[in-house]
């Protein structure tokens, strides 16, 4: 496994060949589903401000769920065009 990880050139490889065995799933698709907010989004009842930025390099805004988001009165959306992905910043 962890010569499968020293060869992985993306994250979404690199979770699929080790995160993904570690965890009990078959691959990085089965752990994103599983890991993901996604589900959730439409039953928050507690306010909660979303900060994102466009440019993430680990949480691409195309997998962010923006009409979930959108859709519940208690989410509130901020979309940078700039700002990286916490202390991977540009």
């Amino acid at each position: 496994m962890i010569d499968a990880g020293n060869k992985c050139k993306t994250l979404f490889k690199y979770d699929s060949a080790v995160r993904a065995p570690l965890l009990g799933f078959k691959g990085g698709h089965s752990l994103y589903r599983a890991i993901s907010c996604n589900a959730f989004v439409p039953d928050i009842e507690t306010p909660v401000f979303v900060l994102t930025a466009k440019d993430d390099p680990i949480t691409t805004y195309k997998n962010v769920p923006i009409y979930d988001i959108k859709q519940n009165p208690n989410m509130f959306l901020a979309a940078l065009p700039k700002g990286g992905h916490i202390e991977f910043s540009y």
